[in-house]
């Protein structure tokens, strides 16, 4: 900055007397003092503008999760409404096999674990994530929804 090179401020953390961490905005300045050259710094903390930042990005993130969990809830829901209709058909009789028997509850089962399933990403109301593969994080649905259904 004093040579001119740089025109934007430096932004950078330090930690206070009370071990409390802080934002600060430095900037610098060539000047003459008392006839002689002299840098004239400034410093400002921004701690609370990057606190208000960091809470407005967790509100889009959330926002953009809520947007997408309806999202994905409604259009889930529509297919599934025809596989429970079509799976209310196959219903086994008394002339069924033991096999198409176990078959169908499988079914049965699975559509009602989609159904509990959707039925969280329809009530997510926080960002909640969970540790997934190779360091990567995803939304824990159980934890963001809040109602949470019986398994």
């Amino acid at each position: 900055m004093l040579k001119a090179e740089r025109l934007f401020p430096y932004e950078f953390c330090i930690s206070d007397k009370f071990a409390n961490t802080k934002w600060i905005l430095e900037t610098a300045t060539s000047i003459q003092y008392e006839g002689r050259r002299a840098a004239l710094g400034y410093f400002m903390d921004i701690s609370k503008g990057k606190q208000v930042e960091k809470e407005r990005l967790a509100k889009e993130k959330l926002l953009a999760v809520l947007e997408l969990a309806g999202a994905v809830g409604h259009e889930l829901n529509n297919p599934l409404q025809v596989v429970l209709t079509c799976a209310e058909k196959l219903v086994p009789t008394s002339d069924d096999s033991e096999r198409q028997s176990r078959l169908y509850g499988l079914l049965n089962n699975n559509i009602e674990k989609m159904r509990k399933i959707i039925h969280k990403f329809q009530n997510i109301t926080q960002y909640a994530t969970k540790d997934y593969v190779d360091g990567k994080k995803i939304i824990d649905i159980d934890a963001a929804s809040s109602k949470p259904s019986s398994k």
